[in-house]
């Protein structure tokens, strides 16, 4: 399990709006579930079939351990992770066996995955560190290709994190501390990004051992978006006789509620619910075929 004490922290840079840690091993577990399998087999339709082949990969991976920082950096989200218990070579290994290209630096240090999804390429590049974790950063680009993160940019990362990492910060620590964090759990905070005044602390779960269980809990300060989520939820609640059968009882799984300037969210589907949506939604970005 990643707890907030975790060592990991101090290999992620800090100045994070989220961070993530969790029950591993309750993951794995899952990853290699019948459940785990259709949910799969439904995303690689869209995202390719090495997609399978590379989540088993690391189901398999023995004491796997990962903590993750979110932060805005030039107004674009990245994800920065340190992980244990699986190494550059048992990458290459992954990668190959799931059809994507890998190259490894000559000193073994530093290695890039490429794949292409929907005919965009993902690149995904990861720096073994001292204490032998792994190190990866990966920006979020709407609509364009992954952009390749390069040695030097992840050794700047390590530089930067020696003197200011996760580990430090402490504001998101505290909201983690609140956290059940016997399943996989997330912790943020809404102050250090443009929406400030929408959105203050928040916190949750996300459990997928049977079925899927997410519990979220944020602070809304403003009353006027908080009324209007609200609104919004009850709306669909009421007009409900125009939806599918599939889809009420997936509205029915998913609850919102006020509570004194937190809205509270929990969605709580079944096994059958959510490989069904991943097929519709499957179907709906994928009309005539695989890609």
């Amino acid at each position: 399990m990643v707890d907030v004490d975790s060592p990991l922290f101090k290999d992620v840079p800090g100045n994070n709006i989220a961070l993530f840690g969790g029950n591993i091993p309750k993951l794995q577990d899952w990853l290699q579930s019948t459940f785990s399998s259709a949910v799969e087999n439904a995303a690689a339709s869209v995202i390719g079939r090495g997609f399978k082949t590379w989540m088993e990969c690391f189901a398999g991976a023995r004491d796997l351990r990962t903590a993750a920082g979110l932060a805005l950096v030039d107004g674009q989200a990245e994800i920065r992770t340190a992980m244990t218990g699986i190494g550059l070579r048992d990458l290459v290994r992954c990668a190959k066996e799931s059809g994507f290209e890998a190259n490894l630096d000559g000193d073994g240090k530093y290695l890039v995955i490429e794949t292409a999804v929907r005919n965009k390429v993902v690149s995904l590049s990861y720096l073994e560190l001292r204490d032998h974790a792994v190190y990866s950063r990966q920006r979020f680009v709407l609509g364009a290709s992954s952009p390749l993160v390069t040695r030097a940019e992840l050794e700047a990362d390590q530089v930067s994190a020696a003197t200011s990492s996760a580990a430090d910060d402490k504001d998101l620590l505290a909201i983690a501390r609140e956290v059940d964090r016997t399943a996989m759990w997330v912790a943020g905070t809404g102050r250090r990004t443009p929406f400030a005044d929408k959105v203050g602390e928040a916190y949750g779960t996300f459990d997928v051992s049977r079925g899927l269980r997410v519990v979220l809990v944020a602070e809304i300060p403003n009353e006027t978006l908080r009324e209007q989520l609200i609104n919004a939820y009850y709306s669909a609640k009421k007009h409900d006789d125009k939806l599918t059968p599939e889809q009420r009882a997936l509205l029915g799984g998913v609850e919102l509620r006020d509570d004194g300037g937190r809205l509270h969210l929990v969605v709580d589907w079944s096994e059958d619910q959510v490989v069904a949506l991943m097929k519709t939604l499957a179907k709906a970005l994928v009309p005539h075929g695989n890609p």
